[in-house]
This record gives structure tokens, sequence and C-alpha cells, in this order.
């Protein structure tokens, strides 16, 4: 979901505009960033991608992954 809101697929992208508009914050946690970037190092344009990937990350909230979230998980 976090590629696709970044790469503006399967309309990830509106619904995350609409929820935002309500006041809803959009954000992420490092190991789904972490997993980004990691496909993102056998990728033909790695250098595009993680420039696309770093801006779209900046329009977004890391939250940090500790102990009561993963109890939450």
């Amino acid at each position: 979901a976090l590629g696709d809101l970044i790469n503006h697929r399967r309309g990830v992208h509106l619904r995350a505009a609409a929820a935002r508009r309500r006041g809803a914050v959009i954000g992420t946690c490092p190991p789904a960033v972490g997993e980004l970037r990691y496909g993102l190092e056998w990728s033909t344009t790695r250098d595009d991608n993680l420039r696309k990937l770093d801006a779209g990350l900046r329009k977004l909230r890391i939250w940090p992954y500790d102990i009561p979230a993963a109890e939450e998980y």
C-alpha cells in the first residue's frame, strides 16, 4: 500500500488525499520503509526510484516502531 501511495497506483493516493481532507494523518513506520528500500536495491532504475521514495516519504509521518507498537500489532 505504501508503494502504491507513493507511485500513485490503484487509487491509493486519492483515498489518502480524501482522508487528509477529513483531518487524518497519513504515515508509516520504519520497517515498511526498509522493505521498500530493500526492494529498490534491485531495481534497474534504483536512483530514480530512491528519489521518488524519499520525496514521497517527506509527505508522510514516520511513526516509531517500538514495543508498544509491536504489542498493538
